[in-house]
């Protein structure tokens, strides 16, 4: 599953174009994005129930 954020109320960005937006952001350095992640599945978890699975190490 991926996440992609997006400014509030700013309809234009939702859907096909938002992912022009990863072609013109720097790039998030692979510890980051785990960590990033692992706070967004935390707080998932913390609001809806189940279980996070941990991400991939990356190489």
């Amino acid at each position: 599953m991926f996440f992609f954020g997006r400014p509030v109320r700013v309809g234009q960005f939702r859907g096909s174009p938002l992912l022009d937006w990863e072609e013109n952001l720097p790039k998030v350095p692979d510890e980051v994005a785990a960590e990033n992640a692992r706070f967004v599945a935390e707080r998932l978890v913390a609001a809806y129930g189940g279980r996070a699975h941990p991400a991939p190490v990356p190489e």
